[in-house]
């Protein structure tokens, strides 16, 4: 599952928890390496790994597109989502993961 830190992916991984369809097995997010933040909303690496811990997933950190491959490669075949009223950026997430043969799932 895709993971900001913010309220959005929260209340996803709450209702995908809910539905025993999927399991999830990484929160995945994307870092600024200047920034330690979050790329999306600039929560704090240190705050993302709080969260991780607490919520008791396993947190990847994707710097590189190339770290998504060793999922895929493991047989992950979906990507959850948190986004709310974001379709442009829904849009390019579905596109990009086509692209690796992943699907988009968008709970809330």
């Amino acid at each position: 599952m895709y993971w900001s830190g913010g309220k959005d992916s929260a209340l996803s991984l709450y209702h995908i928890l809910q539905n025993k369809e999927y399991e999830v097995e990484h929160l995945l997010t994307s870092l600024n390496d200047s920034f330690r933040r979050v790329s999306m909303h600039g929560v704090r690496e240190e705050l993302l790994d709080q969260q991780a811990e607490h919520i008791g997933i396993n947190l990847v950190k994707l710097r590189l597109a190339e770290t998504i491959q060793p999922l895929i490669d493991s047989g992950i075949k979906y990507s959850i989502f948190g986004y709310i009223f974001l379709e442009d950026l829904r849009k390019h997430r579905e596109e990009r993961l086509e692209e690796v043969g992943m699907k988009g799932v968008f709970p809330i």
